[in-house]
């Protein structure tokens, strides 16, 4: 399954990789929602952001969190995907 996320490349922080990525280790640690989410991000250290492939913002080097709108925007796309009949989604399989 190939799920295409559209986020403002611009002023996205994030690829699509390491927001699922931050979206599953902030999950593990306990955040049930999407503000969670990105809370659980804008509290995460330099290095684990880096390690979960954030974009090092080019003005100061750091690595900036994806904003919450994002992280909402980024799952809602997935879940999305996820739901759709296999057929739709083109995989030559099919439910029932």
């Amino acid at each position: 399954m190939r799920a295409v996320i559209h986020a403002d490349t611009a002023a996205s922080s994030a690829s699509a990789c390491s927001l699922l990525a931050i979206a599953a280790v902030a999950v593990l640690t306990g955040a049930r929602s999407f503000t969670a989410v990105a809370e659980w991000a804008a509290d995460a250290p330099q290095q684990v952001l880096a390690l979960l492939g954030v974009r090092r913002d080019p003005l100061t080097g750091r690595y900036r969190p994806p904003h919450e709108a994002t992280v909402r925007r980024a799952l809602t796309a997935v879940d999305h995907v996820w739901r759709m009949p296999r057929r739709a989604r083109g995989s030559g399989i099919r439910d029932g």
